[in-house]
């Protein structure tokens, strides 16, 4: 648009000088080799005394009027925007760059036309070359702005660009659906090692903690896949199918009605039970089981009607291996915790004042104390690990509406209490670092079971 607007400029410019000197033309001549014609044309124009009133010029700058003609040797000057003419006598400093103009007007009668063109002045030709440098130049910013594309179009490409050229050497990224479909297809193909089948599962664990990938993988029906596994006598494709399981079912609600349809909850707790499988396998089944259930009462409603706690009860009769039995107890702990602190909601929206007698209405809860939660979990107290004796205390304490009476005739239980919190006391006493609280904490916990007990 800038550009534009100079040319028009330029152009208006060049007409107003022209339309300047045309008007004007009677005022200009410029001597060249004369011809007879000429220099009869001249001496016309010389005897022709009556049409010209000879202008006077002096050292300061006059007004030419339109009926006067002006003698050589002057220093005349127009005024382009309004035309006026104005002249005076040439200086000491111009005049004798002017003797040559002076005799070759000699030759002429005194009353010639005859000007000198101030330098000054902008000339036809000038603005002529002027204009043609101005278009010169902005065709070399052109041809810049245009190499200067050329050089941008060069260094960067378009995406699809990128792909065709990297097409062949097949290492463009896929997307996780591409990915998920891919390692489905090598699940659900019967000429699949179990080397591949393993590394498939491996990568699926990892895609599927992002809950959209989770989802297509049900969709597509690779879920379903990876539940058949479990039906698998390979311990290593099935601690790997239930790692996936796990990963997939976390807080992911659509997922977790799948497994539920599906059979995974059956399939996981047949794992638990089996004492041939190896400690690998029933960890990642309880890790599926408890993603499974969390969060998710319909789960846990299903987990009870087909003998969830006998299950998970005949952990506590084997002696070594009690960090599945801790993982079974937090398990239990977490799904009743949710029923509790609905039923406290419930409670305090109605004005019940008796919470525990509210709490002992936890279908979880009755079904705990009716299978003998009481005892299984007072069998950990021997434990050393101070971790694990606030997880015992947590659950001492939701336990305690069911259990208050069982444990007022357990000695060792009472025993235990007040050795752990003497023993934290003392740490506090003697090592004075605890910043956090965390053992003080502890303390006051196993302060408030103990009192609910005695």
């Amino acid at each position: 648009m800038t550009r534009n607007c100079i040319i028009l400029f330029m152009f208006v410019l060049i007409q107003i000088i022209l339309s300047e000197e045309i008007r004007n033309k009677d005022l200009v001549l410029v001597p060249s080799e004369s011809t007879n014609e000429n220099e009869e044309q001249e001496r016309t124009l010389a005897n022709d005394d009556t049409n010209y009133d000879i202008f006077h010029a002096t050292n300061q700058w006059q007004t030419i009027r339109e009926d006067q003609s002006i003698p050589p040797g002057l220093h005349v000057q127009i005024d382009l925007t309004t035309g006026e003419k104005r002249a005076k006598l040439m200086d000491e400093k111009t005049s004798d760059g002017s003797e040559n103009n002076k005799a070759q007007s000699s030759q002429y009668p005194t009353k010639q036309k005859y000007i000198k063109i101030d330098k000054n002045i902008i000339s036809k030709q000038k603005l002529k070359d002027a204009l043609k440098d101005f278009k010169d130049k902005f065709h070399s910013e052109d041809l810049d702005d245009e190499l200067q594309t050329t050089h941008e179009k060069n260094k960067y490409r378009s995406m699809d660009e990128i792909k065709q050229e990297f097409e062949g050497a097949n290492i463009w990224m896929k997307k996780d659906i591409e990915i998920i479909q891919d390692l489905v297809a090598k699940l659900n193909s019967s000429e699949s090692a179990k080397s591949v089948i393993l590394v498939a599962l491996e990568e699926l664990e990892y895609l599927v903690h992002q809950i959209d990938n989770a989802r297509d993988l049900d969709v597509i029906g690779g879920l379903a896949l990876v539940v058949n596994l479990l039906n698998q006598t390979d311990n290593e494709i099935q601690s790997q199918a239930a790692y996936v399981i796990g990963s997939a079912a976390q807080s992911n609600l659509p997922v977790q009605v799948s497994l539920l349809e599906s059979g995974a909850l059956q399939l996981l707790t047949r794992l638990l039970v089996n004492t041939q499988d190896s400690p690998s396998t029933r960890k990642k089944a309880l890790y599926a089981l408890s993603a499974m259930l969390r969060l998710f009462p319909k789960g846990t409603q299903k987990f009870l009607k087909i003998g969830g706690l006998p299950i998970l009860a005949s952990l506590f009769q084997e002696n070594e291996n009690e960090p599945l039995r801790i993982k079974a107890l937090t398990l239990l702990v977490d799904l009743l915790t949710e029923q509790m602190d609905s039923i406290k909601k419930k409670a305090k929206e109605m004005r019940i004042q008796d919470y525990e007698k509210a709490a002992l209405k936890a279908p979880l809860l009755k079904a705990m104390y009716q299978e003998g939660w009481c005892k299984l979990s007072t069998t950990l107290i021997t434990t050393t690990d101070t971790e694990t004796k606030e997880k015992l205390l947590q659950a001492f304490q939701i336990l305690l509406p069911a259990c208050r009476a069982e444990w007022k005739q357990d000695t060792k239980l009472k025993v235990a209490l007040k050795l752990w919190r003497e023993q934290w006391r003392s740490e506090i006493d003697r090592d004075n670092q605890d910043d956090t609280g965390y053992l003080e904490t502890l303390v006051k916990l196993a302060d408030t079971v103990e009192q609910k007990c005695a």
